[in-house]
């Protein structure tokens, strides 16, 4: 598997409360673009954490506190099309929390 397939499994945007990106693990252009498929900036105002399945992505969404300053968080991991119950290996089933599988 090519480095760039790789880097698409896992994709991790920080934001401040201005919605401006802070952290990409893609470039920047692609971050903004992924905000929009996933419909991220419109589930913000949502009571946080949220989780939800778009497409072939595992969604998650959390606000985390740096320093006094507070960010969302935004993961997307690509599922294998195959497998439908990957997450409940990844989570723990009581918390919901993901597991050292993860």
């Amino acid at each position: 598997m090519c480095k760039e397939d790789k880097n698409k499994r896992i994709i991790r945007i920080v934001l401040d409360k201005g919605y401006d990106i802070q952290y990409a693990s893609i470039d920047n252009q692609n971050a903004i673009e992924y905000l929009e498929k996933l419909g991220a900036l419109h589930r913000l105002s949502d009571d946080l954490p949220v989780e939800y399945d778009l497409e072939d992505y595992h969604v998650t969404i959390d606000e985390v506190n740096i320093t006094g300053n507070m960010y969302y968080v935004i993961t997307a991991v690509l599922r294998h099309p195959k497998c439908e119950n990957c997450r409940k290996a990844l989570t723990d089933a009581v918390t919901g929390l993901y597991n050292r599988n993860y």
